[in-house]
């Protein structure tokens, strides 16, 4: 079995934090959406689906870190603006669609 990332966190006792990649992505998303450059619903939910991707991700490692009494609370804060974003993204899909 190939390690990812987190396992390696895990198994040097490190809480898991975002990579960089993910975060850049994240970013490119956050001024997609400020700038109103969404014109097309099929660019819009691709972006969602490596969002949501990285959501559920993001929600099995702290759940491992919960199970390790692990309290990472970056990852959680984290977490939560992504989760924002997602929503944010979705209504912004709900809009483009009933046009």
């Amino acid at each position: 079995m190939e390690k990812t990332f987190d396992v390696y966190y895990k198994e040097a006792g490190k809480d898991y934090e975002l990579e960089s990649y993910d975060r850049q992505s994240l970013d490119e998303i956050r001024k997609l959406l400020k700038n109103g450059k969404y014109k097309d619903p099929v660019l819009l939910r691709d972006h969602m689906e490596m969002v949501e991707n990285l959501i559920q991700r993001l929600m099995m490692i702290i759940q491992d870190e919960e199970k390790e009494s692990i309290a990472n609370l970056s990852l959680k804060r984290d977490f939560a603006k992504i989760k924002d974003l997602y929503e944010q993204m979705s209504r912004l899909l709900d809009q483009l669609e009933s046009k």
